[in-house]
């Protein structure tokens, strides 16, 4: 199933770095820069953009912060 996140008001890469979340769970940044391909600044960008939407929470668990994606609904 292919989820239009555009309905969410997100960018195509936006969209593409929360539906990677959305599959992976709770996420460090590393993993996330492989599977999105994205430059590191890019990925801080979109992802703050994201937590401002309330789509993406973060935490910080022994000085690493975790992001994860949050329900949509």
């Amino acid at each position: 199933m292919k989820t239009n996140f555009s309905e969410l008001g997100l960018t195509e890469l936006e969209g593409k770095v929360y539906h990677q979340l959305l599959g992976m769970g709770p996420s460090t940044i590393s993993p996330l820069l492989s599977r999105t391909g994205l430059h590191r600044a890019t990925l801080h960008d979109i992802l703050r953009r994201l937590i401002e939407k309330s789509l993406v929470g973060v935490s910080e668990l022994e000085g690493k912060k975790r992001y994860v994606a949050s329900d949509p609904s």
